[in-house]
Formats: structure tokens, sequence, C-alpha cells
């Protein structure tokens, strides 16, 4: 019996610690505070916790596309990679445009991850309202939806970081 008391108790200062330790996590994210400070490590848990994944928003765009009689795009890594990086450096570099502060265009993190293009688009979604709203968001602007809808493009990337989505089209 005693050896079971001291079981919980340590299974009782282990969820504790547990704890602690997912309260400071959350603190540090959200507060940007002293616990992290690597600006990679700090979007990575931000977007973790604050976002579904992007295959939820490629499924979101495939829906509308398919609910109007246009193909679904395929899921293209380098797209994938080039929205990620487009995400995380409008976190780093604290703006947000097509266009980086050094006036380079959207396609250059297509080229910086080696997709060549003939046909390129790029969707940007500052704060967080979950995919969903996100989604809703875009398709009421007539600029996004002509890229979530055009049927040139075959294939997609989303990146997200911090409080920021991009969604990458194109064709090869």
């Amino acid at each position: 019996m005693g050896n079971f008391k001291i079981n919980m108790k340590n299974v009782a200062k282990t969820i504790t610690i547990v704890a602690i330790t997912v309260i400071l996590g959350f603190w540090a994210v959200f507060t940007d505070g002293l616990i992290v400070r690597n600006s990679e490590l700090r979007n990575g848990l931000y977007s973790t916790l604050k976002t579904l994944g992007t295959a939820d928003m490629v499924a979101l765009v495939n829906g509308e596309r398919t609910s109007r009689g246009i193909p679904a795009l395929t899921e293209n890594s380098r797209l994938t990679n080039s929205a990620k990086a487009k995400a995380c450096e409008m976190v780093d570099k604290d703006y947000f445009d097509h266009y980086d502060p050094a006036g380079r265009p959207p396609w250059h993190f297509f080229k910086e991850n080696g997709y060549i293009y003939h046909f390129a688009g790029e969707n940007l979604v500052m704060g967080y309202f979950g995919d969903q709203e996100s989604m809703r968001r875009l398709m009421a602007s007539p600029e996004h939806k002509e890229n979530v809808l055009d049927p040139n493009f075959k294939e997609i990337g989303i990146g997200k970081c911090g409080d920021y989505t991009v969604q990458h089209f194109g064709t090869k």
C-alpha cells in the first residue's frame, strides 16, 4: 500500500511538471516572452498551436474548385516550401505584402524553392481565423477568389507561420 501512495505522489509531481511546462510554453508563444527567443522555434510552436495544418486549407480550396467543376489542385512540396518561406519571412521582417521589403516579388520564393512555373499566383491571409473563416474571407475578395478558381493552376502549396497563411498556386 505504501508503494502505491509513493507512486501516486510521483505521478502527481510529473503531471504538475508537465502542466507547468505547457503553461510556460503557451506564455512564451503568445506573449513573445523571454523563454522562446529563437524566432524559428517560436513561429513553429505558434503555427502548430494556432492552425489546423495545411491539408485542411488544401481541402477547402479544392472543395471550392470542384463544386464549380474546376479540377482539384495537387499539393506540391516546392510550392509548400515557398509559401512557408514567404509566411515566415513576413513574420520575421514584420511586413504583410506580396512584395518583400527589398522589393522582390512573390515569384522570388517560387524560384528559391526550385519551382519553375508557367503560371503562378499568391494569396495572403493575415490574422488567425481558422481555415474555414480564412477561406470564406478569401472567397469574398474577387482577386483572391480568382486565384482559388483559376483553371490555369494545377498545383498548390500552403505555408503558415504565426498569424500568416500563404497560398502559392502554380503550373509548371
